[in-house]
Parts: structure tokens; C-alpha cells; sequence
């Protein structure tokens, strides 16, 4: 379980996407708009700027503009989800595909319903709190949150099967996306079963996105919700039920 090479090389992998959305936020900058930043600043954390959108509520105007980028930033955690499973085991793909695509599009749709709904053209400033992901601190707690993943699931696998899986993905899920699918999908080259790993994963961008939701409604307030939940749940459910087909 406790690889240091392999771990150490997954951090690598993920601080380098977050450091090529770092730089582009830096250089163009929150001034020019919410939705460019909410794209970028999702590849560093997508829960992040989900917390730093729905801070800005009390902009009634921007609402619809906020909405967007909510779901925006949300949808792109599933191509990043595919991106890092794709490195570390592209035998994974096949099955994940269809769900998390199905998923992202539901979001999508949302993003563009209400892109194109009337809102102020002005744009409004947003303390988006980005790090330099490739910084020793934040590098060496994603290690650490990754070795403890990894040995949570190989722990939960032998103790109880399926299940004990299953259960540490959901509670992962809750406050990363990330750790649990670079372990699961490393996992699934040795022993672990390849559809065990793959409803994994689905089940951990599952909770981690009801969190966001949960966020919204608990920062951005009933204007948000509305505009955004239907969307977020309705993606969910038909993800699910692709996966379940499948």
C-alpha cells in the first residue's frame, strides 16, 4: 500500500493540473469575469470556488451569472475525474465514461440555461482562494490524505469486502474527489476488482458533489439552490442509472 514513488507521483499528477489553472487565474485575473474564473479555478478545487461563488448571493443581479458558474465549475470535476483515472489505469475508462459524461452533461445544460438568462453585464470581483498547488505544505497533506486513502480501502476491502469499499469512497468523497480516485484506480491494477473500483468512483464524485450542493443552500441561500439543484440531482440520478446499466 504505502508506495512512496507511486504516491509521491500521483501528488505530482494532480499539483500539475491545479499549477496550470494557478497561473492562467493569475494572469488573467478575477476582474474579467466570474465564469473564467469558475473554470479555472475548478481545475485547483472545484469545492473552493464553489465556497467562493456562493459568497456572493447578496448580488441579486448576477444571480443567473452566478448559477452558470456553479455549475460549470461543478461539471468539471468529471472530465478531471476520467483525466486522472485515464493515467493511472486506462482499463477503467470503458465503464466510467458513460456515467460521469451523462452527469456532466446534466450540469452543462444547466450552466447554459441560465448563461443565456438576462444578467448584469458588469462583472464582480471573487477572492477565489487559490494556492500555488505545487507549495510543500498543501503537496506534502495531499501525500499524506492519499497514503491514508490507500490504506483505508485496502484495510476496508479485507475487512469487509464490497462494502467496507464502498463506504470508505463516500466518506472520501466528502472532502476529496481526487485521493480516493487515484487510490482506487492504482488499487484496481492488483487485486481489487475493476467494477468495485469503478462504482467507487462514481461514489465518491457522488457524495462530493452533494456536498457542494449542500453548500450552495447553506452559503448561497434558496436563489442559488433552485437554480442549481435541479440540475446537480438530476445529473446524479441519470449518472446512477447509467452506471447501474452498464
Amino acid at each position: 500500500v504505502f508506495n512512496p514513488y507511486s504516491i509521491w507521483w500521483m501528488v505530482v499528477l494532480i499539483a500539475g493540473i491545479g499549477f496550470a489553472a494557478y497561473v492562467a487565474v493569475r494572469l488573467v485575473g478575477t476582474r474579467h469575469g466570474l465564469l473564467i474564473t469558475a473554470l479555472l479555478g475548478s481545475l485547483v478545487s472545484s469545492t473552493a470556488m464553489t465556497i467562493s461563488l456562493s459568497r456572493l448571493k447578496d448580488k441579486v443581479s448576477l444571480h443567473n451569472l452566478l448559477a452558470t458558474g456553479l455549475l460549470a465549475t461543478s461539471a468539471l470535476m468529471f472530465p478531471r475525474v476520467l483525466l486522472e483515472v485515464g493515467v493511472i489505469n486506462r482499463s477503467l475508462l470503458p465503464t466510467l465514461v458513460a456515467p460521469l459524461m451523462v452527469t456532466c452533461a446534466f450540469y452543462l445544460l444547466g450552466a447554459l440555461w441560465w448563461f443565456f438568462r438576462p444578467y448584469e453585464a458588469a462583472t464582480a470581483e471573487s477572492d477565489a482562494p487559490l494556492s500555488n498547488p505545487f507549495e510543500l505544505a498543501p503537496a506534502l497533506r495531499f501525500a499524506l490524505l492519499l497514503a491514508l486513502i490507500l490504506f483505508l480501502v485496502e484495510a476496508g476491502r479485507r475487512l469487509m469486502g464490497d462494502v467496507g469499499v464502498y463506504l470508505v469512497a463516500l466518506v472520501s468523497g466528502l472532502a476529496d474527489v481526487d485521493a480516493i480516485t487515484l487510490s482506487l484506480a492504482r488499487n484496481a491494477q492488483g487485486d481489487l476488482n475493476n467494477q468495485i473500483a469503478v462504482h467507487g468512483i462514481f461514489l465518491a464524485a457522488l457524495s462530493n458533489s452533494l456536498v457542494k450542493a449542500g453548500l450552495i443552500v447553506g452559503i448561497g441561500g434558496k436563489a442559488l439552490a433552485v437554480r442549481t439543484l435541479p440540475f446537480i440531482f438530476a445529473g446524479l440520478l441519470a449518472g446512477a442509472v447509467v452506471l447501474l446499466l452498464s
